[in-house]
């Protein structure tokens, strides 16, 4: 099944994307001038539904402008901070042949969440849960319409997938979409390798988003 057969049309965003950087923008002369009011945030608050499937998430990567796996690759070589001891170890990582991608998925997804309060610029406090933390700071602290407030939004909607509650989940779990809580709660036995290239690919297409947000942060801090 191909991308190209589930677009979803962004609507209030038009066809055009907030321009991050050097990535090309997708959005209409008419843009909201908050966030909430667009229809990516409407997008991104379905995937806080139940029994995600592959076809309801892919949009979230595509809508931010990367082609595949290799395209992301090549952003996170990019734009990673050296000094960043998190995103230098996730770094190497991805970038180690010697480590198959079953394990590279185990491994990452260990270290999504310390990467989420990263890109956040968020020190976790006692007790934090991290859907919470990031629904306060892309919700309720976010406002406008900037970069800043947008990446929040597609930091949430990356929470939203990765952590979802697959144990509520009343159908078969999409095992093409790296979901942290039955991977590492459940183990990966009965992934194959289809199943697990396909979940690989998508979170570090995840992960290049998060590290390349945080530097459109960063920047938007310095203006």
């Amino acid at each position: 099944m191909n991308k190209e057969d589930h677009f979803i049309d962004t609507d209030k965003l038009g066809d055009v994307l907030l321009e991050f950087s050097k990535k090309i923008s997708r959005f209409s002369q008419n843009i909201p001038d908050d966030v909430k009011n667009t229809q990516l945030f409407a997008n991104v608050q379905k995937l806080s539904n139940y029994d995600l499937n592959y076809e309801d998430v892919w949009w979230l990567v595509d809508s931010y402008g990367l082609i595949d796996k290799e395209d992301a690759e090549e952003e996170l070589m990019e734009y990673y901070e050296q000094e960043n001891k998190l995103h230098c170890y996730i770094k190497s990582i991805i970038s180690n042949p010697s480590i198959s991608e079953r394990e590279k998925l185990v491994i990452l997804l260990s270290h999504i969440e310390p990467l989420i309060y990263n890109t956040l610029n968020y020190t976790k406090q006692p007790y934090s849960k991290v859907k919470q933390i990031v629904k306060r700071m892309s919700i309720d602290e976010n406002e406008g319409m900037s970069s800043e407030s947008v990446g929040k939004l597609y930091v949430m909607g990356i929470t939203y997938v990765v952590f979802a509650n697959t144990d509520a989940y009343t159908k078969e779990i999409d095992k093409r979409i790296p979901f942290r809580n039955n991977i590492l709660h459940n183990g990966i036995v009965e992934y194959g390798t289809d199943d697990i290239h396909s979940a690989y690919e998508l979170l570090v297409e995840f992960i290049s988003m998060l590290v390349f947000i945080k530097k459109q942060l960063i920047n938007e801090k310095t203006k």
